[in-house]
C-alpha cells in the first residue's frame, strides 16, 4: 500500500474464502511488506460481536473473514487472539457459538479472549475519560475487522465505531448515559479513536453481506458484495458509507476522526472507481432522517420541534422475555412488571437505542410521531 490513506475494494459475491485470501495477500498481509513485521508479536483480532446472531443475519463479522486471516498469520510464528467486549449483559459463549467464531478457533488453535475479563484502564484525552480493556496494552498489534451497517444512532457504523469494542462491556452503558445523542457520542468516539488507533495494522469492513434499514442488528440484510481495506479507519468509513448513499462528511463521527487523522476526502486513493459505482437504493433513509433535520435547526426552536418531531423504541409482543434489554438499560428505563412483561418509561429513556440494538429477537420497534413518519420518505433523496 502506497499511502496510508488508501482504501483498497474488491467486488466479492458471497464468502468465498480463496478468494477473500488472496485480496487480502495482495492487499496488506503480503509477505515482503507487513507480515515480517508480526513474527513473534501478539495480534489481536476484533470482529464485530454485537451479540448472539447467526453469520446470515449480517450483524456480526462473518467467520470467513477471520479465517483468511487466520490462515495468513499462521504462515509466520505470532500469536493469534481473538476477542471482542459485547455490550450490555450478553452471554459471551452464546455470542461465540451463534457467531461462528467458536467453531473457527477450535479449527484453527486459536485463543479466544473475553475484553471484559481484563482490568479496566483510563486516560484522559481532551478532558475525556476513556476507559479501555488492559488487553489492549498487552497486545502488538489490532487487525479491525468491521461489519458493513447502517446504524439507528450513529446513521453508520464501520471501522471507527467497531473500535468502541476496546472500551469494557458494562462501562458502554456509562458512555451512552454520559454522551446521549449522536453528536455527543460521536465527539467522544473521536477521542476514543484518538486514544487507541495507534495499534490498528489495519482496518476492514465486511461488505459483502451487510445491513440496511434500521441497523445495526434490527435492519435487513443485502448483498453488497464488496471487501474494503485499508490501514486508515477513518478514510475506510468515508468511502465505504459514501458506497452506501451518505452524504459522509454530514455523519458527525466520519468527519470528526478524519479531522483527527489530518485527512481530506480529496487525499484518499483507491485501487476502485468507487464515486461512479454507488450502490443503488441502500435503505438509508430512516437513520439518516434525525441527525439530517434536528441537528440543523436553531437551538432556539429545538424544544418545539422536538414535541413534534420524536421517536422512541417500543417493546413489542415478539419479545422473548430473555431480559437482555432490562440488564442493558443504561438508565434503567426498562421496568418489569410482575408477570415478567418488558415495558419501557419513555420519561427515563433517553433515546440511546442500546435495547434496540441489543434484542437478539428484533422485539424493539423505533416507533415515530406521524409528522416523523411523514418526512421519512423525503430522507431518501
Amino acid at each position: 500500500m502506497k499511502t496510508k490513506n488508501k482504501v483498497l475494494i474488491k467486488r466479492i459475491d458471497e464468502y468465498d474464502l480463496e478468494k477473500i485470501l488472496a485480496f487480502f495477500k495482495r492487499s496488506l498481509l503480503h509477505k515482503d511488506s507487513v507480515l515480517p513485521r508480526l513474527v513473534n508479536k501478539t495480534i489481536l483480532l476484533k470482529p464485530n460481536l454485537l451479540g448472539a446472531y447467526a453469520p446470515e443475519r449480517a450483524v456480526t463479522t462473518h467467520p470467513v473473514i477471520l479465517e483468511a486471516v487466520i490462515q495468513i498469520l499462521q504462515t509466520i510464528d505470532c500469536k493469534i487472539l481473538i476477542g471482542d467486549s459485547p455490550g450490555g449483559a450478553l452471554n459471551y459463549d452464546l455470542v461465540l457459538e451463534k457467531c461462528g467464531i467458536q467453531e473457527l478457533a477450535s479449527k484453527y488453535n486459536v485463543e479466544i479472549v473475553n475484553l471484559n475479563k481484563y482490568k479496566v484502564l483510563n486516560t484522559n484525552n481532551s478532558g475525556y475519560s476513556i476507559a479501555y480493556t488492559q488487553l489492549y496494552e498487552e497486545v502488538d498489534y489490532i487487525i479491525n475487522l468491521a461489519k458493513y451497517k447502517t446504524h439507528s444512532l450513529m446513521q453508520f457504523t464501520g471501522a471507527v465505531k467497531n473500535l468502541y469494542g476496546l472500551v469494557p462491556g458494562l462501562k458502554k452503558a456509562d458512555y451512552h448515559r454520559e454522551y446521549p445523542n449522536s453528536q455527543k457520542f460521536a465527539q467522544f468516539l473521536t477521542k476514543l479513536y484518538e486514544t487507541v488507533k495507534g495499534k490498528v495494522l489495519f482496518s476492514v469492513i465486511d461488505g459483502i453481506v451487510g445491513m440496511e434499514g434500521k441497523g445495526p442488528s434490527g435492519g435487513n440484510p443485502r448483498n453488497f458484495g464488496y471487501l474494503f481495506v485499508s490501514e486508515c479507519p477513518s478514510s475506510l468509513d468515508y468511502v465505504a458509507a459514501s458506497m452506501m448513499g451518505f452524504k459522509a462528511l454530514d455523519i458527525d463521527l466520519i468527519r470528526l476522526t478524519m479531522q483527527a487523522d489530518g485527512v481530506l476526502p480529496s487525499r484518499i486513493a483507491s485501487n476502485f472507481l468507487w464515486q461512479e459505482n454507488i450502490i443503488p437504493n441502500v435503505d438509508i433513509g430512516v437513520v439518516k432522517l434525525r441527525n439530517r433535520i434536528l441537528n440543523k435547526i436553531p437551538n432556539s426552536i429545538s424544544t418545539i420541534f422536538q414535541a413534534f418531531f420524536w421517536y422512541k423504541p417500543v417493546i413489542t409482543d415478539r419479545c422473548k422475555k430473555c431480559n437482555i434489554c432490562f440488564n442493558s438499560c443504561p438508565v434503567n428505563a426498562i421496568k418489569i412488571d410482575d408477570e415478567g412483561n418488558l415495558k419501557i418509561d419513555d420519561k427515563l429513556c433517553i433515546r440511546c437505542l442500546c435495547c434496540h440494538e441489543f434484542c437478539p429477537h428484533q422485539a424493539i420497534e423505533i416507533r415515530k410521531s406521524s409528522f416523523a413518519n411523514k418526512i421519512i420518505p423525503q430522507a431518501n433523496n
